[in-house]
C-alpha cells in the first residue's frame, strides 16, 4: 500500500514537471528585419500573423521601421475574427513611439487562441517584402481615419496579398495554478511517507 501511494505521488510530481518545463514561449509573426519596401499611405491597419495556436500573455513584440514622417508611432493590435470569412474586430492594442530600424517592446496583454496579430500604422511604416494587392485592411473612411484604433473597431477581411511585414510577438504561456496544489500535495505525501518509514525503522 505504502509502495503504491509513493508511486502515485512520484508521478503527479513528474507529471508537474513536465507540464512546467514543457510550456514555452511562442513567436507569431514575422521576423523583425530589414525589408525591402514600406506603405507611401497613412492611418491604417494590417493583420499579419496568427491564429495563435494556445492562450497566454503577449510578453513583447518586436517590429524594423522603414521610414518615418511626422507622427512616429506604430500599434501592435490583437484581433478576433468568428471564421474565415469574417471580418476582424479589435481585441487589444498597444501603440507606442517608433524609431528608425529595429525596434524591441515589452507589454503583458492576455491572448485568447484563434486571436491574429496585426498593425496600425500612423506616419510611420513597418518594413515589407512582395507586392500586388494589399493584404487585410482597415476601412480608412469608416473606422479611424486621423484617429487612434480603438478596442471594438472592425477591420475588413478585404484581400490576401503576398505581403511579408516585419512585425513578431512573444506569447508566453499560461501559467498552471492547478498544477501547484497538485504539486504541493505531492510533497506532503512523501514527506508523511518518509516519517513513517523512519518511525518503522
Amino acid at each position: 500500500m505504502r509502495k503504491e501511494a509513493f508511486t502515485c505521488f512520484f508521478s503527479a510530481i513528474i507529471a508537474f514537471v513536465v507540464l512546467v518545463s514543457g510550456a514555452q514561449a511562442a513567436t507569431v509573426g514575422n521576423e523583425a528585419i530589414s525589408r525591402s519596401v514600406g506603405d507611401g499611405f497613412n492611418d491604417f491597419a494590417i493583420v499579419t500573423g496568427g491564429p495563435i495556436a494556445e492562450a497566454g500573455i503577449l510578453t513583447a513584440w518586436e517590429t524594423h521601421i522603414r521610414f518615418t514622417e511626422g507622427d512616429n508611432r506604430v500599434g501592435l493590435l490583437l484581433l478576433s475574427s468568428a471564421d474565415a470569412s469574417s471580418d476582424f474586430v479589435i481585441e487589444a492594442i498597444d501603440i507606442r513611439n517608433v524609431d528608425l530600424g529595429f525596434n524591441s517592446f515589452t507589454t503583458s496583454i492576455a491572448v485568447e487562441a484563434g486571436w491574429f496579430i496585426g498593425a496600425f500604422m500612423a506616419d510611420a511604416k513597418i518594413s515589407f517584402d512582395g507586392a500586388g494587392v494589399f493584404p487585410t485592411f482597415a476601412t480608412l473612411d469608416e473606422v479611424f481615419i486621423s484617429a487612434d484604433p480603438a478596442i471594438g473597431n472592425t477591420v475588413d477581411r478585404r484581400s490576401t496579398g503576398n505581403r511579408t511585414y516585419s512585425l513578431s510577438a512573444t506569447i508566453a504561456p499560461v501559467p498552471l495554478p492547478a498544477a501547484f496544489p497538485m504539486l504541493a500535495a505531492a510533497l506532503g505525501g512523501l514527506l508523511l511517507l518518509r516519517r513513517r518509514g523512519n518511525r518503522r525503522a
